[in-house]
């Protein structure tokens, strides 16, 4: 009897196992970042939820009983040459794009690497188009491609003829102003990863190299880029957005066919 009293106490006294608590830092961000997750995950299911059902907005059911339709929602934007086209074409626009921004990007951290004078201004104006909201962007260029635009008036005074060309009306030209819109709003962010991509590279390994007898081009191509690599494909991955190359209607991008589908009947 004493034992099992004993046995009991020892039961009793024994201590509970501790909870384990989450660090400081992780307890200060985890409401944020859950509603985070709840904002994007739960849109996100949902999408994935419509897109294997034939559901419409207009069938006067909720959406969460809509009938099953698999993967023919799939079938038939495959189906539609005018889907794949879309693709086509706003993949063609984002790599020209993606390829010249890292072009001028590329060229234009080189020249800020070294101290001269005024280059914090100079930094602050190359920036500059990345701030503008891109719906005035649009806005200016479609301006400057109109038909009795800048471009226009312009080509006039070059050629000593009347031009009142259709930029945005032509099926082939139509790009045209897109890729330069896109290039000059977009190559300041690039500009910005790839300089400080640069500029984290350890000077001595390029001293090293100068002092080994290698060229500045040499240095270049076989230490500073191969160590700012990493940087310089986030940055040339971080434009690849079907939505950011937005075309006329004259030559649609996947994201107006995906806006105008819907309402095509």
């Amino acid at each position: 009897m004493e034992r099992r009293d004993t046995v009991q106490l020892e039961t009793q006294c024994r201590p509970l196992p501790r909870i384990p608590r989450l660090p400081f830092s992780i307890v200060l961000i985890l409401p944020a970042q859950l509603i985070m997750l709840l904002v994007v995950v739960v849109p996100t299911l949902i999408v994935v939820w419509l897109s294997l059902t034939d559901w419409q907005p207009t069938d006067n059911i909720p959406w969460f009983k809509a009938e099953f339709s698999w993967f023919w929602n799939f079938y038939d934007l495959l189906s539609d040459e005018r889907f794949v086209g879309a693709v086509l074409r706003t993949l063609f626009v984002v790599t020209l794009c993606v390829s010249t921004e890292l072009v001028l990007a590329v060229a234009l951290a080189l020249l800020f690497l070294d101290e001269w004078p005024w280059r914090k201004v100079a930094v602050s104006l190359i920036i500059l188009p990345m701030m503008v909201v891109p719906v005035d962007a649009a806005n200016a260029f479609f301006m400057l491609f109109n038909d009795h635009g800048p471009i226009n008036q312009l080509l006039s005074l070059a050629l000593d003829r009347p031009v009142e060309y259709a930029w945005l009306a032509d099926p082939h030209w139509a790009l045209l102003p897109i890729i330069f819109a896109e290039v000059w709003q977009w190559t300041p962010l690039m500009f910005l990863l790839v300089l400080t991509a640069f500029l984290n590279v350890p000077r001595n390994q390029w001293r090293a190299a100068l002092n080994l007898g290698a060229t500045p081009a040499q240095a270049f191509f076989r230490v500073v880029l191969p160590l700012s690599l990493p940087v310089m494909l986030v940055a040339a991955a971080s434009p690849f957005s079907f939505c950011r190359s937005g075309c006329s209607r004259q030559s649609p991008s996947s994201c107006q066919w995906w806006c105008s589908f819907p309402c095509s009947g």
